[in-house]
């Protein structure tokens, strides 16, 4: 839907912004992972899989300090 949106007007602009969620226990290494994609040019294929019921969450863990 957004791509739609985007298509039609050339004067929006769509910004993604990590705010891992704290009672996500996921959250940290899912907006890590999604920030190492975009630093790699990836960003639209992480999100989709983010996003993508397929995912296993426990892969994105954080370790602790």
């Amino acid at each position: 839907m957004w791509t739609q949106v985007l298509g039609k007007y050339a004067d929006i602009e769509l910004r993604y912004i990590q705010l891992p969620l704290v009672v996500h226990r996921y959250a940290e290494g899912a907006a890590r992972a999604a920030l190492c994609a975009e630093d790699q040019g990836k960003f639209n294929q992480m999100h989709a899989i983010l996003l993508s019921h397929s995912l296993t969450w426990r892969n994105l863990s954080v370790a602790p300090d």
